[in-house]
């Protein structure tokens, strides 16, 4: 499933072993105000799983992932919003709870073979 990309890339970041060029190319720091995570570091092409998604926080991360160019997944049982965020973002939706875990892993399975891979998975 997914690995711990982001803390990895804050610990390398903070500890000054990204690679010098990479740092001084970057104009300003574009920080994720609830983790602090500098969203520099999330590759366009990072695929992204978002559990309970049609609300709130949920929603306003899965803008957030997309707007980087992120490919993102997510369910939520609410199949009509869901559907309506999915075409308003370009997401894909998956129309079940996140808590049935047998269809989360068929959810992982199905993204992973369309994508080529899962690299994050949020669960609000």
């Amino acid at each position: 499933m997914a690995d711990n990309y982001l803390e990895r890339k804050m610990e390398e970041y903070r500890s000054g072993k990204l690679a010098k060029g990479n740092q001084n190319k970057r104009k300003s720091s574009t920080l994720f105000p609830a983790t602090g995570y500098d969203l520099n570091l999330i590759s366009a092409q990072r695929v992204v799983i978002i559990g309970d998604c049609i609300s709130g926080k949920g929603r306003e991360l899965l803008k957030l992932f997309r707007s980087l160019g992120c490919r993102v997944a997510f369910c939520d049982k609410n199949m009509k919003e869901g559907n309506a965020l999915a075409q308003q973002t370009g997401a894909r939706f998956y129309p079940f709870d996140y808590d049935d875990l047998e269809r989360v892993e068929k959810m992982r399975s199905d993204v992973s073979a369309y994508w080529g891979g899962v690299d994050i998975c949020v669960q609000l």
